[in-house]
């Protein structure tokens, strides 16, 4: 079996602020791609948070400290322990508001930062950038590109934590150039504040989707269809209350990729068969979206939305 093993490092994200709303409704099959490339064209108006919104501004290298909010609950059609299992019925039809965060990149320049007011950098041993860009978009005009040079290029979510249960879910359209890895990388990760300390990273190994815990670099995957320079819907819900993490590509769960105590599922792929960690998540205090590890690449992201109850592709 062929493992990678993870970096080290510290960077950080942080919160102030947060985001503008739009209803996102439900999708799609694991065996379908979200939507194919085709470069758009500039300009649009401007998002702004639902709780708090976001001007201009310069986004910080630095860290910060995390900020108050609330949410709690729902999960959904996903194999789930005891806690998670009496929550799965009322989750199922993935309709929820992105009530956290959410940002689809309108209103601020191609070839500038993202919004300060919803995402601060967080560069460890980075020559990459974090730019607002008008060559791809999953809706609208604009989208977030991380162009990866070096260890870390990462954004941190402003302005969500700490979460009631310490639990909230995701949903994010991103388009890799190039696709799946062979090499292990990192593109969306949540834990502590400081990089590389206490996190769950959620991205790609071995040409596969996979999830992995820092430290001690424990790691599962599993074969989905993300294809090259496309469009996709990936969805996920750091459940910090029941110590499990779970991940939707395409609107269907990824049974690989559900994680309890980060042994390797039966049948699964991973490097940790029979060393139990029943109670690994930290409190969260920080997510972070943009690449890691693999010195170079290159990710857009889109219509990024963090909630309380899962919103759906």
């Amino acid at each position: 079996m062929l493992l990678s093993a993870c970096g080290g490092g510290d960077g950080d994200g942080t919160d102030t602020s947060n985001t503008s709303s739009t209803t996102v409704g439900p999708t799609s099959s694991v065996g379908t791609s979200s939507t194919t490339d085709e470069p758009t064209t500039a300009g649009s108006e401007t998002a702004e948070p639902t709780q708090s919104s976001s001007d201009t501004g310069q986004t910080s290298d630095s860290t910060a400290e995390p900020t108050t909010q609330g949410p709690t609950t729902d999960s959904s059609d996903v194999d789930a322990d005891s806690d998670s299992d009496s929550e799965s019925d009322s989750d199922s039809d993935s309709s929820g508001e992105p009530d956290l965060l959410f940002d689809d990149f309108e209103g601020f320049a191609a070839g500038g930062d993202p919004n300060p007011g919803l995402w601060t950098k967080a560069l460890v041993g980075s020559n990459g950038t974090i730019l607002v860009d008008d060559t791809y978009a999953h809706s609208g005009s604009n989208s977030v590109h991380i162009h990866q040079e070096g260890f870390s290029t990462l954004m941190a979510a402003n302005g969500i934590f700490p979460v009631p249960d310490n639990r909230f879910y995701g949903r994010v359209y991103m388009r890799v150039a190039g696709g799946l890895t062979q090499g292990h990388v990192t593109w969306i990760e949540a834990g502590v504040v400081q990089n590389d300390v206490d996190e769950a990273r959620i991205g790609s190994n071995i040409g596969m989707l996979d999830v992995n815990h820092w430290p001690g670099d424990e790691e599962q995957r599993a074969d989905v269809p993300l294809m090259p320079d496309t469009w996709h819907c990936l969805e996920f819900l750091y459940d910090g209350s029941a110590h499990e993490l779970h991940v939707w590509f395409e609107g269907e769960a990824v049974p690989g990729l559900t994680v309890t105590d980060w042994t390797t599922p039966p049948g699964g792929e991973g490097n940790n068969p029979n060393n139990p960690i029943p109670e690994w998540a930290p409190q969260f205090e920080s997510i972070r979206f943009g690449w890691e590890l693999g010195g170079s690449g290159d990710i857009w992201f889109d219509d990024i939305a963090l909630a309380t109850s899962r919103v759906g592709c």
